[in-house]
């Protein structure tokens, strides 16, 4: 047996191997070889290799048990499935190419007359269908005529004409369906539903009529597209059953709106009646236009062809794109190295001869005509700053002669430049980019383990602190400590830190010299790269021997490190040197000395747009103020979403006859994409792996199957009618068990995975809405609990559960389900508030809040509870004395039961109060003897009854166990601070102080 199965396999492999092979070959078949023959001979050929597949298909299926077919890859990847879909593709595709053959490449029918099964249909030629809701209609209408209606046509070739006949986003919306047979009612539906929406159709087409521009200039083509534009709309809006008799004067309003000046008064004269009771219809109006563009047609024959004539105008420019009057090269003068070789005297002499503009080197006009904006760059007069002559310095005290500069050497035009301010080489148009250099340095960081690495710093003295980005602190595993700040910048711009660490800066020239920091990790970039473009390398005579602190000053490149105003003290060096106009400063620090100022980039550019700004100041003055006013403004402001959730549940929320609220899922859309993902199968997949896992623990499948009737019991779930199946758009959501020891009540809990995203990529949790807090801080609710002498705790029974979900949105909370492996899978949906749904908490805690409003009359106290005193639900309550409590709690019991609510697993450290709760109601671990006794969990701390106090225990890691870091510090979070509310309380004792503090006195003292 065991040999016959894997000869069945096999067979099973390489058939699907030839389909796969099939699928291949007709891809890259060329379109001369697809004749009639050859298309017959590949449809039968696939026939064969479909039967034969089939065929083992069956006998595997008869000599296999159920056991094995859990376990052979065969079965568990659905590998027939996914052949069978091939096969179906490829025998769609090829009758489609062979109906799509030309008549005169077609076999002669038979003598008999009679018709071949499969019917052959000339090539449909349907318009392509892109998700425009105007032109759903006409597609609609001819494809079902041409398709939908045709008998001939099976399913298959039906969904692949539908397929293959849209595009855009309809095709985005069926991308998912695949070309099956039974998929095709369901592809239709769903373009249906998508785009049949009549209100959204008659919208498109409003908006296009109403959106139509203005003519401008008269014209036939202009007074055409209006007419026909507005024909079409109006026609499309009859043809959706919309009366539009009565629409005659406001679409002639809206017509001749957009009509020229020209073509408007044309109409009023050929609209003007004697009876001013008599309005013009939209009948005259067609009339007129029709007239007017036949008129302009005939008038203007060319019109249509004619290009708009252009007006050229000529104006001297700055900077032409000629020919060099010396070189001949494709240049402007200035910009020639022959030329800026002569001296001022030979170019003035040169433009002269060749009788160019003496201001911007351009012949064909003067310098009286000239209509450049710049003059000289150094005296300012109109001429060319190449052919300024420089004043000879006359030491005799007489008036200075004029003499020639002399001309720098293209070579070493840019060095001289900058040592000699008696000399300029500018061009006629553009001015020479200056740069403001900041003071940066390369530095040593040593961290405190020894870890060292070279940083490139920028020092920077309008910064009140010190900043360290966050790569570079993860770098040196620097020991971070908790400080939360605010950074303001230029215009009050804020930026928050939650970390400073400490280190060493050392000096690259000096081992011995260094200086501690105190920075503050920054997580975005510190600065831009600095500088921002290159500059050219200079021999600046006061620079030379110095030992830069950044000897990279000139090239770009990033800051990891930004030292402050009190580093700079710190560092900083009495010497300075200043140089030349347009060189930078050097000052001399403990790092080297730094250079600044404003040097030349070595380009040209006519405006400078980017600025570098690097003042920071951290305020701690304003984070203590916004801490003291927190209980100022106690109203939370919702967001846009939380607003959209709020008036969603308040405008659709109901109540049943037995009381219960009904509530709609809060979708951020009014037309979710989820459902079209293929989510049934996702879960089904998913159910699979849990019966599997069900095999392994039967215990578990016990209590996950208690609690799966324990719903149907009360009726929380249903069965899908077998007609809505496929019918309806729904969302099937995984579930999975939850094992929780020492609970009370159920150890098993089934929980739904609304966050499993469909073949879409989007899941039913991405498009709710998650809705705004509206319960106080646990912590907060922890020490008001505490306050009062008598202590009670509760929770409300399936408070999730006891809120119906909106018959409209039960389709979207579809699950699978079966007893057992032997029965088919069926489908079911569940009833109420979903646990494990995004919108859940939201929900039960917005309808408890929503029955206090409505109910809250009559119980004054229990509102004030449901308000205060829960968290989700779990009720944390008391009052100072025990007659208070017991009449608290009854009043709390009847105003939940308004809304279908149970209270249970009570507990006090009162026994008196206990005992006047039932014992079927008390919690398990309550104990009433003599006097109360035992151990409650409350919201994950444990309650001492006895001693009325809280209890927190700790487990210890067997010695069996690895030790580790991560394992140390969790049961030092387990026994000292198992929620993570004693450190924040003693900030909040230490504010409390604070106040206290400024009642006595004033901040001065």
């Amino acid at each position: 047996m065991a040999t016959s199965l894997e000869q069945i396999i096999s067979v099973l492999e390489d058939t699907g191997n030839l389909f796969k092979k099939s699928q291949i070959n007709l891809k890259k078949c060329p379109k001369s070889r697809l004749t009639k023959g050859y298309i017959e001979s590949r449809l039968k050929c696939i026939e064969d290799y479909w039967k034969t597949f089939k065929k083992s298909h069956e006998e595997l299926l008869r000599i296999t048990t159920k056991e094995q077919r859990g376990i052979l890859p065969y079965f568990v990847n659905e590998e027939y499935y996914v052949h069978e879909d091939i096969y179906l593709c490829l025998e769609a595709d090829l009758k489609d190419m062979l109906s799509a053959l030309p008549v005169s490449r077609l076999a002669e029918k038979s003598v008999q007359g009679t018709l071949d099964v499969q019917v052959k249909l000339p090539k449909i030629q349907i318009p392509l269908f892109t998700g425009c809701y105007e032109s759903w209609p006409a597609y609609q209408d001819l494809f079902i005529s041409l398709v939908h209606n045709n008998t001939s046509l099976s399913s298959v070739q039906k969904l692949h004409y539908l397929k293959t006949s849209i595009g855009g986003e309809a095709e985005n919306l069926l991308k998912h369906i695949q070309v099956t047979e039974n998929n095709y009612l369901q592809a239709w539906n769903t373009l249906k539903e998508r785009y049949g929406n009549k209100r959204l159709i008659v919208n498109s087409l409003l908006k296009r009529l109403f959106a139509q521009k203005k003519i401008m200039n008269q014209s036939a083509n202009s007074i055409k597209a209006l007419l026909d534009t507005t024909s079409e709309c109006i026609n499309n809006l009859q043809n959706l059953n919309i009366s539009t008799d009565s629409w005659d004067p406001i679409i002639i309003f809206l017509v001749v709106q957009k009509l020229d000046p020209e073509s408007h008064k044309q109409w009023e004269a050929y609209s003007y009646k004697e009876n001013s009771d008599e309005l013009p219809s939209w009948t005259d109006l067609k009339k007129f236009l029709e007239s007017q563009f036949r008129t302009l047609e005939l008038v203007t024959p060319l019109s249509c062809t004619r290009e708009r004539t252009i007006r050229e105008r000529s104006y001297h420019v700055t900077t032409p794109n000629k020919t060099c009057n010396m070189c001949k090269n494709n240049h402007a003068l200035c910009h020639c190295k022959e030329f800026t070789k002569l001296s001022p005297l030979e170019r003035k002499e040169f433009a002269k001869n060749n009788n160019l503009c003496y201001n911007c080197l351009v012949p064909g006009h003067s310098v009286l005509k000239c209509r450049t904006p710049v003059s000289c760059h150094v005296c300012h007069k109109r001429h060319h700053s190449l052919l300024h002559l420089q004043k000879k310095p006359d030491t005799s005290g007489q008036i200075g002669t004029i003499q020639p500069s002399v001309s720098p050497s293209p070579c070493n035009v840019e060095e001289q430049e900058e040592i000699r301010v008696n000399t300029m080489v500018a061009s006629n148009c553009n001015t020479r980019q200056k740069i403001a250099l900041l003071a940066t340095a390369m530095v040593i960081v040593r961290s405190e383990r020894d870890h060292t690495t070279v940083l490139r710093a920028l020092i920077d003295p309008g910064s009140e602190s010190s900043f360290i980005s966050e790569k570079t602190t993860q770098l040196l595993q620097l020991t971070r400590t908790t400080a939360k700040r605010s950074i303001i910048g230029m215009g009050s711009m804020k930026t928050n830190v939650n970390q400073v660490v400490q280190f060493k800066v050392v000096s690259r020239y000096k081992s011995d010299y260094s200086i501690q920091v105190e920075a503050y990790v920054v997580s975005q970039q510190l600065t831009a790269k600095i500088p921002k473009k290159s500059l050219a390398v200079h021999n600046w005579p006061h620079l030379e021997g110095l030992h830069l602190a950044d000897p990279s000053y000139c090239t770009p490149g990033s800051i990891d490190l930004l030292l402050g105003v009190k580093e700079y003290a710190k560092i900083l060096q009495s010497d300075l040197i200043k140089g030349p106009p347009g060189s930078p400063c050097a000052l001399k620090t403990g790092l080297g000395w730094i250079l600044f100022g404003e040097v030349h980039s070595g380009e040209n550019c006519t405006q400078e747009s980017n600025f570098i700004f690097t003042h920071h100041a951290v305020d701690v003055d304003e984070m203590l103020k916004v801490i003291w006013e927190v209980d100022m403004d106690t109203k939370r402001k919702f967001t846009k979403e939380e607003r959209l959730c709020e008036d969603i549940y308040e405008k659709t929320y109901k109540r049943n006859d037995k009381g219960r609220y009904i509530v709609k899922l809060p979708f951020k859309t009014e037309n979710p994409v989820s459902p079209d993902g293929n989510t049934r199968e996702i879960a089904l997949n998913r159910f699979l792996q849990l019966e599997k896992r069900f095999n392994k623990q039967p215990q578990l499948k016990e209590k996950y199957t208690q609690v799966i009737e324990e719903y149907k019991n009360m009726k929380h779930i249903e069965e899908v009618p077998e007609e809505e199946i496929h019918s309806k758009r729904s969302i099937y959501i995984p579930h999975l068990a939850v094992i929780r020891e020492g609970k009370e009540t159920t150890s098993t809990r089934v929980v739904f995975d609304a966050s499993c995203k469909g073949s879409n990529g989007i899941s039913l949790n991405d498009e709710l809405l998650l809705g705004p807090v509206l319960q106080g801080d646990l912590r907060s609710l922890l020490m008001r609990w505490r306050m009062h002498a008598v202590c009670f705790v509760s929770d409300i029974e399936k408070m999730y559960r006891m809120i119906l979900i909106a018959k409209e949105d039960k389709d979207f909370q579809r699950v699978l389900w079966r007893d057992n492996p032997d029965e088919p899978i069926k489908d079911y949906r569940l009833l109420t508030v979903t646990f494990g749904t995004a919108s859940a908490p939201y929900l039960a805690i917005k309808t408890l809040v929503q029955l206090s409003i409505d109910e809250g009359e009559n119980y004054p106290i229990a509102t004030r509870i449901i308000q205060e005193d829960f968290y989700v639900d779990d009720v944390l309550s008391g009052c100072d004395n025990v007659e208070n409590a017991i009449a608290a709690a009854k009043e709390l019991k009847y105003l939940l039961q308004q809304g279908g609510f149970q209270l249970k697993k009570w507990s006090s450290n009162n026994a008196e109060f206990m005992r006047s709760i039932k014992p079927s109601e008390r919690s398990s671990n309550v104990h009433l003897d003599l006097n109360i006794d035992g151990t409650t969990k409350a919201l994950g701390i444990a309650w001492n009854l006895r001693t009325d106090k809280f209890e927190y225990n700790s487990s210890t890691h067997s010695e069996s166990m690895n030790i580790t870091k991560r394992s140390i510090l969790s049961d030092i979070q387990k026994l000292y601070d198992p929620l993570g509310w004693i450190a924040p309380l003693l900030v909040m004792t230490k504010i409390f102080i604070q106040r206290l503090w400024m009642e006595k006195y004033s901040w001065d003292e």
